[in-house]
């Protein structure tokens, strides 16, 4: 079984209304080493959105990127799509994401044919933080890093966050053991 994380940057937290922005995947083992990616930005000329959202985004490059994007929502969704079925077998693979119910929400709404070609089986990397805080009374996380709210950089913090918690609350008894 492989990993495919999803992350997902729009103008705002309502799948409906939102625009999409940029679209990431990336494909990991199951020992969630990186395998293949890709990072989607699409066009837009005009975005409508918060202030702090266009702050975060103007200081993250990623409206400019948007501006020079020549990607249309349907030409990322074909291009995602390619890059997908030539990579991960989706009967074979999780879908993952820090917040992975908003990101196929999104993804029903903007990119439908890519929502349909994600397996049903998806795991959300806050609720085990929740239940380790909850349990444990705190996260076994060693450090807060400053979200960039790029897909890259979002997908990867998520990846090394649920390395830190396979290491310390997911542990091989039979490594542990010794036999």
């Amino acid at each position: 079984m492989s990993m495919l994380w999803i992350d997902v940057e729009t103008t705002d937290l309502d799948p409906d209304t939102s625009d999409l922005l940029e679209v990431g995947l990336v494909h990991t083992d199951r020992d969630l080493r990186i395998i293949g990616e890709i990072h989607v930005s699409l066009r837009h000329s005009a975005l409508v959105m918060a202030q702090d959202v266009r702050t975060i985004h103007a200081n993250n490059g990623l409206i400019d990127e948007c501006k020079a994007s020549i990607l249309t929502a349907s030409g990322a969704e074909d291009l995602l799509l390619f890059w997908l079925t030539n990579h991960v077998e989706r009967t074979k693979s999780v879908v993952l994401s820090d917040n992975v119910a908003f990101d196929l929400a999104v993804l029903t709404e903007k990119m439908p044919r890519l929502r349909d070609a994600l397996s049903h089986r998806h795991i959300d990397v806050s609720h085990i933080r929740r239940l380790a805080r909850l349990w444990y009374g705190h996260c076994p996380r060693a450090r807060l890093v400053e979200k960039k709210h790029r897909t890259s950089h979002c997908i990867r913090l998520v990846i090394d966050e649920l390395g830190e918690y396979r290491s310390v609350l997911f542990k091989d008894p039979v490594a542990e053991s010794g036999v």
